[in-house]
């Protein structure tokens, strides 16, 4: 969404004595977003189509938005770093490696920001996979290795 629009979400969230929201850091049309994974307006998470190693530093400008936005709110992010219903596919063909790297970009850039909660998953019904669950693990621990600040959670089956 646009920044005017989050602003507007969660103002009226906050009159409601919302202080928390699951987002999911990547959407596709798994969860409601263009299939390719850009933002409404266009801008792709990465410069190279499906290469975690290739953060587009426009759409993290964005992410910064709305974290700012939700902070104006008194709103924490529960955000989900790997959607695992849309993305996991695209983890997996990086490999794990990659995938921490993506976690190390992740918690470096955001590990001063207070109000953030991060999560893995979303209905993730194969993590007993080990391939499944090597990737998403290799994301939280690669966040985890350079932010020490924030609580992570998952949301499996």
């Amino acid at each position: 969404m646009s920044k005017s629009d989050a602003a507007f979400y969660m103002a009226n969230r906050q009159r409601y004595g919302i202080t928390t929201l699951w987002v999911e850091l990547l959407c596709n049309d798994k969860t409601a977003g263009n299939a390719d994974g850009t933002t409404f307006d266009g801008i792709p998470p990465f410069t190279t189509a499906g290469d975690i190693s290739t953060p587009n530093p426009a759409y993290f400008r964005r992410v910064d938005d709305m974290l700012t936005i939700a902070a104006t709110h008194g709103i924490t992010l529960l955000l989900d770093a790997v959607e695992t219903d849309g993305w996991l596919t695209t983890y997996k063909a990086n490999g794990s490696g990659k995938a921490a790297a993506f976690g190390r970009y992740l918690g470096q850039r955001y590990r001063d920001v207070p109000n953030i909660i991060w999560m893995y998953g979303n209905d993730f019904q194969t993590w007993e996979n080990p391939a499944d669950d090597a990737v998403v693990l290799a994301v939280a621990k690669g966040i985890r290795s350079v932010d020490p600040n924030h609580i992570h959670t998952t949301e499996l089956n």
